[in-house]
């Protein structure tokens, strides 16, 4: 399993930003309270490229453009629920009525 990611790290609000740009559509960001979790992150390729050697470098901009032209290929479909999340403390609301216990 890897973790395909940038290796520059970027803001929530900026990939909002950007995901939303690359739909066509105007971003509705709704600010919730910070939680306590990662506040920077990025990807190490490392393992992705000693196994399938080189990797195609694109921008930001150009992979969610991509993403977006398969996404608007395949359509939309239902998030499936959660199951087995351990811990419901601090859930935000949207991931507590997705949670099947």
């Amino acid at each position: 399993m890897f973790n395909i990611g940038s290796d520059q790290p970027h803001t929530v609000n900026h990939l909002a930003q950007k995901v939303a740009e690359a739909m066509g559509v105007k971003a509705e960001v709704i600010l919730l309270p910070p939680r306590n979790e990662v506040s920077i992150a990025f990807s190490d390729h490392s393992a992705c490229k000693e196994l399938f050697g080189p990797i195609q470098q694109m921008s930001l901009e150009e992979a969610l453009r991509r993403m977006a032209a398969w996404v608007k290929m395949v359509g939309s479909r239902e998030s499936k629920g959660f199951e087995h999340i351990e811990i419901m403390k601090s859930l935000p609301p949207s991931w507590k009525s997705k949670n099947r216990k």
